[in-house]
């Protein structure tokens, strides 16, 4: 399994560029272009959901308002908090190591500085080790006391019921659930849903990382290179990588692939007198 910047280092040398020794993150060296073409990448093979980055049946608590919150279904470990300034844009003061940005994040516990407690917010700029910016006006806010904590979210990108909860017609709007069915933003009890979300780099399996690979040296080549012999195969890359990944789904789903949804749906359809699906 490779670290983030084995990652790159492995775009970089399919692309025909000198392998960088470190990590430029957020910025414009060919390094940086290439972390960034990484996460495109990432972000859309992981958007797919697949056996390492689904959850099934949990059971979503409803709050006091009767409304299923998801937007803190995935969260990494909570930062204290030091500081926060009454400004525009207010900045924290924290330990920024795991911290990038446009991360979603939620406060709580701050004293003083109540008004910016139990909600979410997007981290604009880390001006320099150990303070952040957040999109919040907070030059009208009371005095940071003490206290407070940043926890990090991870990217939620689908959601649905499931079980006995299935026939809920529900979608996301915010950091909550909408019932569709109804028409309104609140529930009569707590909810059974399935969920994909985002796994960091080192969580994700071999095989879906060799994928990833590929297919962010196909787009940078395509994007900021434009080297149409190198793309035919980097393409044959793509294509094995991701053949090798949906035999990994298979092998550990243990899918069978005649029992699925999509499956039954093309054998019920009806057919041509030459057999053909319509």
């Amino acid at each position: 399994m490779r670290n983030k910047l084995q990652a790159v280092q492995d775009v970089m040398r399919r692309v025909g560029k000198h392998p960088a020794d470190e990590l430029d993150t957020d910025g414009v060296s060919v390094a940086a272009h290439v972390e960034r073409a990484l996460d495109d990448a990432n972000l859309t093979i992981q958007n797919e959901g697949w056996w390492w980055n689904t959850k099934y049946d949990i059971e979503v608590t409803l709050d006091a308002n009767k409304k299923a919150e998801v937007g803190r279904l995935e969260t990494d470990t909570a930062i204290a908090i030091t500081a926060a300034t009454e400004a525009n844009p207010c900045v924290i003061s924290a330990d920024t190591t795991n911290l990038r940005v446009n991360d979603r994040i939620y406060i709580s516990d701050i004293v003083g500085m109540t008004e910016l407690n139990d909600r979410y917010f997007r981290v604009l700029a880390i001006p320099a080790a150990g303070t952040y910016s957040i999109d919040e006006d907070a030059s009208g806010h009371t005095t940071y006391g003490s206290g407070g904590y940043t926890t990090p979210l991870r990217t939620v990108y689908h959601v649905d019921t499931h079980g006995s909860d299935a026939n809920v017609h529900v979608t996301r709007q915010g950091e909550y659930l909408y019932d569709l069915n109804e028409n309104v933003d609140t529930f009569e009890s707590d909810l059974k849903i399935n969920y994909v979300y985002n796994r960091k780099w080192q969580e994700i399996p071999d095989a879906y990382q060799m994928w990833i690979i590929s297919l962010a040296a196909q787009n940078f080549n395509r994007n900021y290179i434009g080297n149409g012999g190198r793309d035919s195969v980097l393409q044959q890359e793509v294509m094995e990588s991701k053949r090798q990944a949906f035999r990994e789904e298979i092998r550990v789903s243990d899918v069978n692939l005649l029992a699925t949804s999509e499956m039954q749906q093309i054998r019920g359809r009806p057919r041509m007198p030459d057999r053909r699906i319509y």
